[in-house]
């Protein structure tokens, strides 16, 4: 069983970095002058602010840097998520004016 779950846990790694890579091959492959073009053009979102950032000496994240900053992000978010779903789920089910207020938005 064991066996099992590890192989699901390294393909979905294997399949969430392929995602990753993609999406830091296409943002840096936007000609500089047609980045605005683009329907998130380099500087509105996070990969893009990070594939703009240098290091001391003026060099790049490596796409290997670049994945595990996305890494790090994606697995703190979850954890916040995580942390805040049972308190989410106790107020929405004892009391009707915090879950009124929360649907209400």
């Amino acid at each position: 069983m064991l066996g099992v779950l590890g192989g699901d846990f390294l393909e979905g790694r294997r399949r969430l970095d392929e995602l990753l890579y993609q999406e830091i091959r296409v943002k840096r492959s936007y000609p500089e002058g047609n980045r605005k073009a683009q329907s998130q053009p380099l500087g509105e979102d996070i990969l893009s602010l990070l594939i703009s950032a240098r290091d001391e000496a003026g060099e790049p994240m490596s796409d290997v840097e670049l994945r595990d900053e996305l890494m790090t992000m994606l697995l703190q978010v979850t954890k916040l998520l995580l942390q805040l779903y049972p308190g989410l789920c106790i107020g929405f089910t004892t009391s009707r004016k915090f879950a009124k207020s929360c649907c209400k938005n």
